[in-house]
């Protein structure tokens, strides 16, 4: 039987958590239909060999044969990699659940259909840190996908879709934007993906496990002079899709009102991101990043007043008792 699912595990250097990694996907019951490649941006295999899983029938190990390379080049080569005509990425500390397409056949999707996951958060013992809430329904059409995505209901993570090879080419594949380390990479692709699908298929339960370790810390470029150059090629990225751009007018009108409300929803959520205990200096962060934010970010005078309300909404909501009964 033709196996229908590629499941692609980028890597760089062997870690303590990519055996479970493995084994998530070895332990799943569909496991018959996927096939596994782990594909290693570096010049050899070595360090690999650690791997309980290293000469496993079923996983095919890979590798570049180049220096490490940028993370849209690793992306769009280890895809190269997997022969299915659908593909997951799954990053190397991350697992996928039994309930991964459970009661659920790629066999009833066309090329243009994507199927997304659900997030639940998980610390390096597998503790529960958040998990995310249900969808709505169980199938959403592109457009009310879209909306999904511009108010951030869809987490924006390497791992959010299984899509099919078809649909990626129209895309392009992944390519460089914003910071040079590849950030915001995963997201331009999603509102491509999702401007080019005719339907979103959703998980009804948590079938993938996104691990947040103690030393995480927010991204180095919103604590820089240079967050708009960053940000404006992040939506120039964006607009490179004539689907996306129309999509954007539609909703926003001009690109300068995406760009400034993309720097506001940016505000908001590395602010609540670095309320969790999980991240470093979170209370020294949050400082800095205000400073940054009202002095250096091209958001505009509106979305800055908007953001002082929510700053003092969120410290009232912190010292008012809740009501209880």
């Amino acid at each position: 039987m033709k196996k229908k699912l590629s499941i692609l595990i980028p890597t760089v250097n062997h870690n303590k958590f990519i055996d479970k990694t493995i084994a998530s996907c070895l332990n799943h019951s569909l496991s018959s239909s996927f096939e596994i490649i782990v594909s290693v941006n570096n010049l050899t295999l070595f360090g690999f060999e650690k791997s309980n899983y290293f000469k496993h029938k079923n996983i095919r190990w890979k590798c570049l044969r180049k220096q490490t390379v940028s993370m849209p080049e690793s992306l769009n080569s280890g895809l190269k990699f997997c022969t299915c005509d659908w593909l997951f990425i799954l990053s190397d500390d991350d697992c996928i659940t039994k309930e991964f397409l459970q009661n659920f056949s790629l066999s009833h999707l066309n090329s243009n259909n994507l199927y997304t996951t659900r997030i639940r958060l998980v610390d390096e013992n597998e503790h529960i840190i958040e998990e995310k809430e249900k969808y709505s329904k169980n199938i959403f059409s592109r457009n009310e996908a879209l909306d999904l995505f511009f108010n951030d209901k869809i987490d924006h993570h390497l791992s959010t879709f299984v899509f099919n090879r078809a649909l990626f080419d129209k895309t392009d594949g992944y390519h460089t934007s914003g910071y040079p380390n590849g950030y915001f990479i995963d997201s331009v692709l999603h509102c491509k993906l999702i401007s080019n699908c005719e339907s979103l298929h959703t998980a009804d339960e948590v079938v993938f496990e996104r691990r947040i370790f103690p030393n995480q810390s927010s991204m180095a470029f919103y604590f820089n002079k240079n967050v708009n150059i960053y940000i404006k090629n992040v939506v120039e990225s964006f607009l490179q899709d004539e689907n996306v751009t129309y999509q954007i007018l539609k909703r926003y009108r001009t690109k300068k009102i995406f760009y400034r409300l993309f720097l506001k929803k940016r505000f908001k959520t590395e602010w609540f991101k670095l309320r969790k205990i999980n991240y470093t200096n979170r209370l020294i962060k949050r400082s800095e990043l205000i400073f940054f934010y009202f002095l250096y970010w091209d958001a505009g005078l509106l979305n800055k007043l908007h953001s002082i309300i929510f700053i003092i909404k969120y410290f009232i909501a912190l010292i008012t008792p809740k009501y209880t009964k």
